[in-house]
């Protein structure tokens, strides 16, 4: 059952609550009526990427049946640490991107390829970073009093002031909280593909020694990718899955679970390019990695117009 006291959010106490949904027991959407009749909805990834929550006027529309959003596609927000992970993200993207194009042609300029590649990663592993401080700096122990008074009078989106942070935490324990777990395993992850990305740099090692330097961390960060970006996928589906086209961040963190599968699917072809198996390198390890590489592209890229959607 979901247990409200597991998280530090503290609604007005003349808030109706309706209800708590999440995966398993982790609360994800919380759901008030208001004094006025309206609805109050809370959900962590909108406040923790946007600081701020949702009002609707009647309970019986469903969200398919909102006007549709229009996306702002893209603004410089540099006092931003959500901006700089989208961007982060975006730029390591590419240049996967870049280095996963000349592989699917005869000859490709393999070392050069294997640079483009480990900046690639370091870029992954400042954006994963990132997103945990973005977590565990999260201030949820707090009011908000300020959105009784405002939703008295209108239907917005309620932006929330961000709290001005005296200390801030370079790591935490917080296991309670869905986004935390996703965040670390993917960090975890990120930090792993550093490996092999280092590795892959390296002229002259025998075939054996690429399986367990190169493909063995680079399987064991894609399953973390994997585990991280369906976590997320639980978090903005408020459940093990949904269906949300209309949400830009239904699109992000799905696109990101696709792109993790290319990853791992590239890394598991990547064990029989060589030794005594050999068997579909180009088209197994190189084209999956391809397509990867353009569906995380497109899921850090969205993390941008998802924070500054109104």
């Amino acid at each position: 059952m979901l247990n409200l006291s597991q998280i530090n959010l503290k609604f007005p106490e003349h808030w109706q609550h309706l209800s708590s949904r999440g995966a398993g027991h982790f609360i994800t959407q919380i759901i008030h009526r208001l004094p006025n009749g309206n609805l109050h909805i809370w959900t962590s990834r909108r406040f923790r990427k946007r600081h701020s929550t949702e009002i609707r006027t009647d309970d019986k529309i469903k969200p398919s049946q909102q006007p549709k959003k229009r996306w702002k596609y893209w603004d410089w927000k540099l006092q931003s640490l959500t901006w700089w992970i989208g961007f982060i993200f975006t730029v390591g993207s590419i240049l996967f991107v870049i280095g996963s194009i000349p592989m699917m042609f005869p000859n490709p300029p393999e070392h050069k390829i294997a640079l483009i590649n480990f900046l690639g990663s370091v870029c992954f592993t400042i954006g994963s970073y990132a997103a945990l401080l973005e977590t565990i700096n999260l201030k949820l122990d707090f009011k908000l009093d300020w959105d009784a008074e405002i939703t008295v009078k209108k239907i917005v989106n309620v932006r929330h002031s961000r709290s001005t942070l005296t200390k801030i935490k370079w790591f935490d324990w917080q296991p309670d909280r869905l986004e935390y777990r996703s965040t670390l395993i993917q960090f975890i992850g990120a930090c792993l593909f550093n490996i092999n990305c280092y590795f892959a740099t390296v002229n002259g090692l025998n075939w054996q020694t690429i399986d367990l330097i190169v493909w063995l961390p680079s399987t064991l960060a894609s399953l973390c990718f994997c585990w991280a970006s369906y976590l997320a996928v639980m978090e903005v589906c408020h459940s093990y899955w949904d269906w949300k086209p209309q949400d830009i961040d239904w699109w992000v963190v799905v696109l990101n679970l696709v792109g993790s599968v290319g990853f791992l699917s590239g890394s598991l072809f990547g064990f029989w390019g060589q030794g005594v198996i050999q068997c579909c390198q180009e088209w197994g390890t190189n084209f999956s990695f391809l397509i990867g590489s353009i569906f995380f592209l497109a899921g850090s890229y969205l993390i941008v117009p998802e924070m500054l959607e109104k």
